[in-house]
């Protein structure tokens, strides 16, 4: 590129089909026979990847697996009541005649329904290991006198 009286640069013009200035920034393409094909900036936006999750979301993601390890260790706590009764409740539709696709599997006994459920309470990451554990933690220190009174309005 040149340089003008005052040592700046010549900017380059651009035409369009009928020989009018056009702005630096957009460019014509012409066909075969000189008609104008497209008009556009001629630079594209830049776009992040999409591949890569943001702070934001990589913040949302360890909430949500810590809170799921809570739910996971109180799952654990719970499991023989949990599966004592999924137990029970598909051995009662089953003797009713419910079909067999609707039950989905029915264990062979109420400590394999158990074991099923604590299988699904292992914590498979590390903040659901976080969240399990605090919530092992906060069913040990809970004082009995509370666990109790806590009891007692469930019951109500």
């Amino acid at each position: 590129m040149g340089r003008d009286r005052m040592g700046g640069p010549i900017m380059p013009i651009y035409l369009d089909s009928n020989g009018n200035p056009i702005a630096a920034t957009t460019k014509t393409y012409l066909d075969s026979n000189g008609n104008p094909i497209q008009s556009g900036p001629t630079t594209q936006p830049k776009t992040l990847p999409s591949s890569q999750p943001s702070v934001l979301q990589n913040t949302g993601s360890a909430i949500g697996d810590f809170l799921q390890g809570i739910g996971k260790g109180a799952m654990n706590t719970l499991a023989p009541v949990v599966g004592g009764v999924a137990y029970g409740v598909q051995k009662g539709a089953k003797a009713l005649g419910v079909p067999a696709n609707l039950l989905g599997t029915v264990p062979d006994s109420a400590g394999s329904a158990i074991s099923n459920v604590r299988d699904q309470a292992v914590p498979t990451n590390t903040a659901q290991k976080i969240g399990y554990g605090g919530e092992q933690a906060a069913e040990f220190f809970v004082p009995g006198g509370a666990e109790e009174a806590g009891a007692a309005k469930l019951a109500s």
